[in-house]
């Protein structure tokens, strides 16, 4: 076989580590330091999320009880029914008629423990013998009767209020704290 004026190649041999497949790769360094950092990152948020403060638990359940009141009281709109919401002991049941009789239909609500609850009733309101504690109603043209309901962080960095009003408008709002 002629060369032709080419001069011969000459092979080399290379490490591993040296081929172009491997310099494409990361080094086994790299990886470490990005799991390391990965880990740091996930460390500090595991322990922001666990050492959230109450005013996180306040606001969630504010948004939890006004979304469950909503639908609570669509729920009576689409049957055009009347529902109650019993409240005992900081645990929320929602109820309906059934047979002339009160009867609780879901576990409405229970608030965390981080957060005090307070509910200011509006007028003098009708509770039936059979249902426990005060009750809000919502009829089947979707009034409410009216009410404030206070959730107050225990550790007091929080203060939250949901009001809802005789035609059914209901409001949050974060309150300064006293």
């Amino acid at each position: 076989m002629a060369n032709r004026g080419r001069p011969l190649a000459r092979r080399t041999q290379e490490a591993p580590w040296q081929s172009r497949r491997f310099q494409r790769a990361f080094t086994l360094i790299e990886v470490l330091v990005v799991v390391i950092i990965s880990g740091i990152v996930v460390t500090f948020a595991v322990i922001s999320l666990s050492s959230a403060d109450g005013s996180r638990y306040a606001q969630l359940d504010a948004e939890r009880f006004s979304a469950r009141i909503i639908d609570i009281c669509q729920q009576g709109l689409l049957l055009n029914d009347i529902r109650a919401v019993s409240i005992v002991e900081d645990t929320f049941t929602a109820m309906r008629p059934v047979e002339g009789e009160w009867v609780p239909f879901e576990a409405f609500f229970e608030p965390s423990e981080a957060v005090r609850w307070e509910l200011e009733l509006d007028g003098d309101l009708w509770v039936p013998p059979e249902v426990p504690g005060p009750v809000l109603w919502c009829d089947g043209t979707g009034e409410w009767s009216p009410f404030r309901l206070h959730l107050i962080a225990r550790d007091q960095s929080a203060h939250y209020q949901i009001e809802v009003d005789a035609v059914g408008d209901l409001q949050v709002e974060q309150l300064a704290l006293q």
